[in-house]
């Protein structure tokens, strides 16, 4: 069995690991591996780098994915995330309800059939939960 690999994207203005590690911690439990083939970032600020700083934490590989925006203009950043759920195997996302690159992110990685696992912040604090796409948790 191929080790997993996973994307963990998110919102660019979260900042707080210690809001998202719990998420990320148990999705990792869930997955029933301790070892991951790679972690995949798109980089950015936010979510993105907490979620090197975990893989880092555990000495996962990390495999970065930087948005092309000189090369794709507008494109790039759905560009980037096809790439991603392309070569992954899960993909976690930490958002808001309103994050609109990780939303696509989460509709190509459910697309592409990886096992989706989403934590939505919403604008009066609560947090969703999803797995591919359906709620369940409020």
């Amino acid at each position: 069995m191929t080790a997993p690999r996973v994307i963990i994207a998110g919102a660019r203005d979260i900042s707080d690991g210690t809001m998202v590690f719990p998420f990320i911690d148990r999705w990792w439990h869930d997955i029933e591996s301790c070892v991951l083939g790679a972690v995949l970032s798109g980089t950015c600020r936010g979510v993105d780098q907490i979620g090197e700083y975990w893989a880092d934490s555990k000495g996962f590989a990390i495999e970065r994915h930087p948005a092309q925006w000189r090369l794709s203009g507008k494109a790039a950043g759905p560009l980037r995330n096809q790439r991603m759920a392309e070569r992954a195997t899960h993909c976690w996302i930490f958002r808001r309800d309103t994050s609109r690159g990780s939303y696509d992110m989460a509709t190509r990685a459910i697309a592409r059939g990886l096992m989706v696992e989403e934590a939505i912040l919403r604008a009066d604090g609560t947090i969703a939960t999803r797995t591919n796409g359906e709620t369940y948790s409020e």
